[in-house]
C-alpha cells in the first residue's frame, strides 16, 4: 500500500503524534508535506521508500522513527523540517536524495547507514546546527553543497579514499581541514 496525499487527507486527523499502519509499503510524493501539527512519526516495517518531499515543511516534526528494510530516502524528503534534532536512519538504506535534509536546521548529528554510498548534492545543506557527521567505509563520495552552510560543523569522519567534490564543504563558515577526521 503507498501512502500518498489523498490517503493522508482522509486518515490524519492532526494528531502530534502518528503511526502509519501496517501494510504501508511506501510513503509517496509529498504524502505529509506541510503537516505544521505533526511532531512524531512511526513508519511501519515494510516501508521501503520515502518518496520526493514526503514530509518536507513539516516544520514541527521532531522525532521519526524509521524501519530497518527501509532501502531509499527520496529527494527533499525532510527538506525545512527545522525541528528535528535527530534522525536514526536504519543501515539498510542505500540510498539518500539529493537536498533530503536540506535546512533541518535543528539536527545536530547524521550517522550513515552501513549500506551508504554517497553522501548525494545538498543532502545536508543548511543544517546550521549539525556538529557531527561519521560515514561509513562504503561512502565514495560527498556529493556538491552536501554540507554548505552547516556552520556548527566540529568534525566530519571520513574514509581516506572518500572523493569531495570542490564545493561539498562551505570555507567561508567552517575551517574544514580542522572540521575532516580522515580514517585509513
Amino acid at each position: 500500500m503507498i501512502i500518498n496525499k489523498e490517503w493522508v487527507k482522509k486518515n490524519y486527523h492532526g494528531e502530534s503524534v502518528f503511526v502509519i499502519p501496517e501494510g504501508a509499503t511506501e510513503l509517496g510524493e509529498g504524502a505529509f508535506e506541510n503537516i505544521e501539527t505533526l511532531e512524531s512519526v512511526v513508519v511501519p516495517y515494510g516501508v521501503k521508500v520515502i518518496g520526493t518531499r514526503a514530509f518536507a515543511c513539516c516544520s514541527s516534526l521532531r522525532c521519526v522513527a524509521l524501519p530497518s528494510g527501509l532501502n531509499e530516502i527520496g529527494e527533499c524528503a525532510f527538506a525545512y523540517c527545522r525541528n528535528i534534532v535527530d534522525v536514526v536512519i536504519p543501515d539498510s538504506v542505500k540510498i539518500i536524495g539529493v537536498s533530503a535534509f536540506l535546512s533541518c536546521s535543528s539536527l545536530i548529528q547524521f550517522l550513515a547507514p552501513a549500506e551508504l554510498q554517497s553522501v548525494s548534492d545538498y543532502m545536508l545543506n543548511s543544517c546550521s546546527e549539525l556538529q557531527f557527521v561519521a560515514l561509513n567505509s562504503d561512502c565514495r563520495e560527498i556529493g556538491e553543497g552536501a554540507f554548505v552552510g552547516c556552520k556548527s560543523l566540529k568534525c566530519c569522519r571520513i574514509f581516506s579514499d572518500t572523493k569531495i567534490k570542490v564545493s561539498a564543504f562551505d570555507d567561508k563558515s567552517i575551517n574544514v581541514a580542522s572540521v575532516l577526521d580522515i580514517w585509513g
